[in-house]
């Protein structure tokens, strides 16, 4: 033991964290290990697990008992002359007042029974109660139950805990017996608060529990019910079914658990016990007091150790590792610093200024991004040449030649509408109702160019109204549908503009009714590589919308049978729905 006050005052945290470790392993399995787990494990264990098997043997019982009480009620009801009246023939109406008040006769002394009811083909629906009214959506021919029962021809089918849906306006947690009498299905709903109750009887400790299953597996019952049906809780349910009558140990997130297994006769349900083995013996802590004064000893040498090497390893460690988890989460404003000699220290310095490097090139490269990502957007829009403006103003003088004053004041009136908007008070976003009501002007200016050879529609909901885009996004894209679909159709074409909101983003569809794209065109077109009009247009506006939401937003296009079996070419452009751009 000479070697230990050199390695303690030695400044190496690897020699320092495994002396610590060595020291609290072989004191803690030396002393404690040798006095806790001498004692009589096997007697305690049979001793709880046989507490526990008859639990669970008093359940299953009770539920036995219950479940064949009411299959015994289910098989007088079948065995009743006027139910079987009915079944022989559907058609006599007289007789189902007298099944109807057998059935409420029943649920009267029964009131754990929710629901009697007779299903059939040709009996079809008879109700224990004529103040229900059956669900219209649901067909109970179809039902699981029914299905089963008729299927297993006349023997009692149990379902799992289930919502009961067949009335209008009731949904009972109910466990179902249904039983055929050829196709005709008796169904019997009982409350499924009974079986909760026997189930919630058993007391098995702090970290017991108790719950049920049916033959496939479904859960019936189970105390965190809701956490097992959001996914939170789990149970290892394939292994339980292949254990009938029998008990397992099972590891689980929380330590060894232990699982006895019970099954109810005739339903194939199974009770199953669930404790923890650490609760199961814990009564071996009390025979630990005979050696209090060795585990006292053993943890006072831990003690001594723990506080002298906490300071010196555990307080820097932790500091330094809050520090990085800051960092980790985008925090670089910090004080990382740990001062020591050793390599906590050195790391903390290296740490350090490594942190100051990253930040002043997180910010560096920020600025940068920013100022080429402003700077792209602004030149990709400055690419969009209102080339259709010297027209415009060519046909203003032409219609003024003419002496056409009315729709030269028209025209006028659209350019400058056209003019102002475009230029607005430089936003470079704007809502959709401005951009869309710049795209009105301009097919106005261009109907009345062309007249009757070009029509348009606008639709868009008013609730996507304020969603942002960019300036100038619309135009281009009709501007194509004008030049490559309709201008030279034979009787000109009509140009259609719809907005809608499909799962959280906006579609907006531009499609004409010319002759569509060229397959060759279409691919180029999909692969951004080529433009109709070898300008830049759609490309521009697809740059645009990437550099602006990111990608997946964009410009795309449809194929025609896709969503315009008449025909023609279809140009859909995705923004997200955002309204604080």
């Amino acid at each position: 033991m000479r070697w230990l006050p050199r390695v303690l005052e030695s400044n190496s945290i690897q020699i320092t964290i495994a002396v610590s470790y060595s020291l609290l392993v072989i004191f803690t399995v030396l002393f404690l290990g040798t006095t806790a787990l001498v004692l009589t494990r096997d007697a305690l264990w049979d001793t709880t697990t046989y507490y526990t098997e008859q639990l669970v043997e008093q359940v299953r019982t009770g539920i036995g008992n219950y479940l064949g009480e009411m299959d015994g009620i289910a098989t007088g009801l079948l065995d009743d002359e006027d139910l079987r009246r009915l079944v022989a023939d559907p058609g006599d109406e007289a007789v189902r007042p007298e099944v109807r008040q057998i059935f409420d006769t029943v649920s009267r002394m029964r009131p754990d029974i929710s629901l009697l009811a007779i299903v059939g083909p040709e009996t079809g629906v008879l109700l224990h109660s004529s103040d229900d009214a059956l669900n219209p959506a649901i067909d109970p021919l179809a039902q699981e139950w029914y299905r089963s029962a008729v299927r297993y021809g006349g023997a009692a089918v149990y379902s799992g805990a289930r919502v009961q849906n067949l009335l209008q306006d009731q949904y009972r947690w109910v466990v179902s017996l249904s039983r055929a009498r050829g196709d005709v299905v008796l169904l019997v709903d009982l409350n499924f608060r009974v079986i909760e109750q026997l189930a919630r009887s058993v007391q098995l400790g702090p970290r017991g529990y108790l719950f049920i299953t049916d033959a496939d597996g479904s859960i019936i019952y189970h105390p965190q019910q809701q956490l097992i049906y959001s996914d939170l809780v789990s149970e290892p349910i394939d292994t339980l079914l292949q254990a009938e009558d029998s008990q397992l140990v099972l590891d689980h997130g929380d330590g060894q658990r232990l699982y006895i297994v019970n099954t109810v006769p005739r339903t194939g349900w199974r009770v199953i016990a669930v404790n923890s083995v650490e609760q199961l013996l814990s009564s071996q802590r009390r025979l630990r007091s005979y050696y209090l004064a060795w585990v006292a000893l053993c943890f006072a040498i831990v003690m001594i150790l723990t506080l002298v090497l906490s300071r010196r390893i555990s307080l820097p460690v932790m500091r330094l590792r809050r520090s990085m988890q800051a960092v980790e989460q985008g925090s670089f404003d910090i004080d990382i610093r740990v001062e020591r000699r050793d390599e906590i220290g050195a790391l903390s310095r290296d740490f350090a200024i490594m942190v100051s490097t990253v930040r002043d090139l997180m910010a560096r490269n920020e600025r940068e991004q920013e100022e080429k990502r402003r700077s792209e957007i602004k030149a990709l829009q400055n690419q969009i040449t209102p080339h259709f403006l010297y027209n415009t103003l060519d046909s203003i003088v032409w219609m003024a030649e003419g002496g056409r004053v009315e729709e030269v004041i028209e025209m006028t009136t659209n350019l400058a509408r056209l003019l102002r908007l475009s230029i607005g008070k430089g936003d470079a976003m704007v809502s959709l109702h401005a951009e869309l009501q710049h795209l009105r002007s301009y097919l106005t200016i261009q109907h009345m160019r062309y007249r009757d050879r070009l029509h348009f529609e606008i639709d868009a909901p008013d609730q996507l109204r304020e969603c942002r885009l960019p300036r100038l996004t619309l135009q281009p894209v009709v501007e194509n549908a004008i030049y490559h679909g309709i201008k030279n159709r034979d009787g000109g074409g009509t140009v259609t503009v719809r907005a809608r909101p499909v799962n959280g983003n906006v579609e907006i569809l531009v499609h004409d009714d010319g002759p569509g794209f060229d397959p060759a065109v279409l691919a180029g077109l999909r692969r951004q590589e080529v433009e109709p009009s070898g300008g830049v247009g759609l490309k521009n506006v697809h740059r645009r919308l990437e550099l602006t939401f990111g990608t997946g937003y964009g410009v795309f296009f449809d194929d025609p049978d896709d969503r315009n079996p008449a025909g023609g070419a279809s140009v859909r452009i995705v923004i997200p729905w955002r309204e604080d751009l």
